[in-house]
């Protein structure tokens, strides 16, 4: 009879892949005769298994496609896709004014697109307002040459400063006279907003359906700014000349300048009482839940608030968005006429956003 030889028994083989390893993991099984040692090994979070060297492997770890498959995150790119403008001219003791202030400009290069808002005031406030919006987007255009976010606000922040200085070496008498610049720039789903004033902008976002408002910029007001005009030799005070209304700066002791607002470009004589020209900055990145931008120069905001703002258009921006802007700036003319017979100059600028 012919022997069998006998077989040797074969230890199992044991998973090198240390997630499968990994406690907690269905696969892992501790071995019988390490179990009691495995009970003495410390436990740190989610990571016991690098304290057991049976686990160890000697070369580096590559976890398997199959067990942590790479996360990828699909989001869709949110451009800017129209934009609309209205203004109109401001109305003393019901009558229409002559000249309204405010102007505003909307232009694009290549894939590149700016806004702007400026609000002038004084005698010469309506020259001091056009002569920025001519400036500004060329200078923006000349120096915004990358995509980055810093090199964005780079290219805006100088912009603005030359736009500025541009502007007291001109003609324009600005003396006692300057205005607000709110400007935004668009390049792709990247938005960065340059503020210098009291005009505005904010994001309208639709979050589960509940509209939300993001901030994309901060009206610079006297009682903001207060610590900051005190230390510059300036007073913050309601209106010395009995016009009332909202709080102004003043040059300690003086009369002038009566700003309700604590930064403008131009208005040299306001620097006295600590008004300045330096803008802020915010840049956000555009989501799916972004559907449009609201900016205005302070006529909208002194009757809208950014949320009631955001709640009016988000009720036109689809079933009518060229109407919009102008059914804005009839409403926020209605809320001024229930106060009084004085209604303040008023320009709205809203784009719409679409995913690409």
């Amino acid at each position: 009879m012919e022997s069998v030889p006998v077989l040797p028994v074969l230890k199992p083989q044991r998973h090198t892949n240390p997630l499968r390893l990994r406690p907690g993991f269905p696969s892992f099984q501790a071995p019988q005769a390490n179990r009691s040692a495995q009970q003495n090994v410390s436990v740190e979070k989610d990571r016991s298994w690098l304290k057991d060297s049976s686990l160890q492997r000697r070369r580096p770890l590559r976890p398997s496609v199959s067990v942590l498959p790479p996360m990828r995150f699909l989001q869709p790119t949110v451009t800017t896709s129209q934009v609309y403008a209205e203004s109109a001219a401001g109305m003393i003791k019901g009558t229409v004014k002559s000249e309204n202030q405010d102007c505003y400009f909307e232009q694009s290069h290549g894939s590149c697109r700016a806004m702007a808002i400026c609000d002038g005031h004084g005698s010469t406030g309506a020259a001091v307002s056009s002569f920025i919006c001519q400036k500004l987007p060329v200078l923006l255009f000349r120096k915004a040459a990358k995509r980055e976010i810093q090199s964005m606000k780079a290219a805006l922040k100088a912009s603005m400063e030359e736009a500025n200085q541009l502007l007291k070496e001109s003609n324009v008498d600005v003396k006692a006279a300057g205005s607000t610049c709110v400007a935004v720039m668009a390049i792709d789903n990247l938005l960065i907003c340059g503020n210098i004033g009291d005009s505005r902008a904010v994001v309208g976002r639709l979050i589960d359906n509940i509209w939300a408002v993001y901030q994309l910029s901060w009206d610079h007001k006297p009682e903001r700014e207060i610590d900051r005009i005190l230390a510059a030799g300036g007073e913050v005070a309601g209106s010395k000349t009995g016009r009332g209304g909202p709080m102004r700066v003043y040059v300690k002791g003086e009369l002038y300048p009566g700003l309700s607002m604590s930064r403008c470009m131009g208005h040299t004589s306001a620097e006295k009482a600590g008004v300045i020209s330096d803008p802020d900055f915010q840049a956000i990145q555009l989501t799916a839940s972004d559907k449009f931008l609201v900016v205005g120069s302070d006529g909208l905001w002194r009757v809208f608030s950014s949320m009631e703002a955001v709640r009016f258009v988000s009720a036109l921006y689809l079933s009518d968005p060229a109407g919009l802007c102008k059914a804005l700036v009839t409403e926020a003319q209605r809320r001024w006429l229930q106060k009084g017979s004085t209604v303040d100059d008023i320009t709205v600028i809203v784009a719409t956003f679409a995913s690409k």
